[in-house]
């Protein structure tokens, strides 16, 4: 299990594409939004994960990620 730490920034200008080393495509979509658990699917480029979040604790919350396979993520996004 890992903490997630949610840290969230203004965006102002284009100027942080500059400094981009990479850049990924990404599909995503929430099975459960509820407040004791945020059940998300995430397709990045050719991989594909579930993650469970649990309740904000500050600014800090409990986080589960595992990858999954990318057809069924696929199938799974159609249901968000």
């Amino acid at each position: 299990m890992a903490l997630e730490i949610e840290r969230k920034y203004k965006v102002i200008n284009d100027d942080y594409r500059e400094k981009a080393s990479c850049v990924y495509n990404i599909k995503q979509g929430y099975l459960s939004t509820q407040k004791e658990a945020t059940i998300r699917v995430r397709v990045k480029d050719d991989n594909a994960y579930i993650t469970v979040k649990g309740v904000n604790n500050g600014a800090t919350r409990n986080e589960w990620e595992y990858p999954i396979p990318y057809d069924d993520a696929i199938q799974m996004l159609k249901l968000c």
